[in-house]
């Protein structure tokens, strides 16, 4: 059983170098953990946007709701994160959720 590299955004405002950086990486044991949350809060890009241009590279979701005021790890439906987006999200390779229960 080998490791995967799982690049996470954080303070990216924009998904361009991490696009950059994973195809560089093609081909090697390495992929993205598209962190919902800090998209919301420290990227001025949509997150459907951050999908569709990292998408083929998405390896897990780093699944935590925020409001974007602050780096919250809420739970999913305590803020403006819109998950039935990321449902939607068709994964050919398997990504798996790493997440915070759901809002009561």
């Amino acid at each position: 059983m080998g490791a995967l590299l799982a690049l996470e955004n954080v303070y990216e405002e924009r998904p361009d170098a991490m696009v950059r950086v994973l195809e560089a990486l093609e081909g090697l044991p390495a992929g993205h953990c598209l962190d919902a949350g800090t998209s919301v809060r420290f990227s001025e890009t949509p997150l459907d946007e951050w999908v569709r241009k990292t998408g083929r590279f998405i390896r897990q979701f780093h699944m935590h709701d925020n409001d974007g005021t602050g780096d919250q790890h809420g739970p999913i439906g305590s803020g403006k994160i819109d998950f039935a987006f990321i449902r939607s999200f068709n994964v050919e390779d398997g990504a798996c959720a790493l997440g915070h229960p759901r809002a009561a």
